[in-house]
């Protein structure tokens, strides 16, 4: 049972990863300064950072890089 929950969220993990650029129509470089520490709402699901940044776009870029990260120290050991 943990077996199959722990590749369920693998397998999840990837897949925003990979498809996530391809959903969130927001940068997860791009500011917007006057709109900073805004919560939630529609066109932010997890809201905005202090920069005025999309919350769910960096989490998904940093998705990314993690898993990149974790297949490249995998393949070397």
């Amino acid at each position: 049972m943990i077996r199959r929950l722990g590749v369920l969220v693998v397998i999840v993990t990837m897949a925003a990863a990979v498809v996530g650029p391809f959903i969130v129509p927001m940068s997860a470089t791009s500011q917007d300064l006057p709109q900073r520490l805004v919560g939630p709402m529609w066109g932010h699901p997890l809201g905005l950072d202090e920069l005025g940044r999309d919350g769910l776009a960096r989490l998904l870029a940093g998705a990314r890089v993690s898993l990149l990260v974790g297949l490249f120290v995998v393949s070397i050991s």
